[in-house]
């Protein structure tokens, strides 16, 4: 009696486990103490990993050289008016927020190249994936941003 007295804590503290089993299908009354056959395999296969282009970034010295050259390249700068007016943008560089970017994008030509920067070119991958997503083919994202184009000699203006 003493025995069973001092079982039935753990056998009440172990119930909702026990329901939780067999409601899984692990544990079965029908057959008790054998054990339960292990679970059928699944079907599911997770989805394919996005891929990612690999012309999708650029690195700033290259950018300094083309447009030192003379090449035609559409900058867009996307960030916020105070970190712009904190350190200016490059020149001529058009300023649409990462924030607007999703209403404002089609007023970018999809034939022209497209060049995003930011601070560090984190919020520029993301919005070039974003351009890319659109069709937006020539769309890429500078390396290491802003400072990165400042460091090789390229020109920065105030806003």
């Amino acid at each position: 009696m003493l025995k069973a007295l001092i079982k039935l804590p753990f056998k009440v503290a172990l119930l909702p486990l026990k329901i939780a089993l067999k409601a899984a299908g692990i544990l079965r009354d029908d057959e008790p103490g054998r054990p339960t056959p292990p679970p059928r395999p699944s079907n599911y296969q997770p989805p394919p990993e996005p891929e990612v282009p690999t012309d999708l970034e650029v690195q700033a010295k290259v950018l300094v050289e083309r447009v030192a050259a003379g090449e035609e390249i559409v900058f867009v700068d996307v960030r916020g008016s105070a970190e712009i007016a904190a350190s200016g943008k490059i020149e001529g560089a058009l300023h649409i927020p990462m924030q607007d970017l999703a209403r404002r994008y089609e007023e970018l030509g999809k034939d022209t190249e497209i060049v995003l920067y930011c601070a560090a070119g984190q919020r520029s991958y993301g919005a070039a994936m974003f351009l890319r997503e659109k069709g937006y083919d020539r769309a890429h994202s500078m390396i290491l941003g802003l400072p990165g184009w400042q460091a090789l000699g390229g020109e920065v203006v105030p806003m």
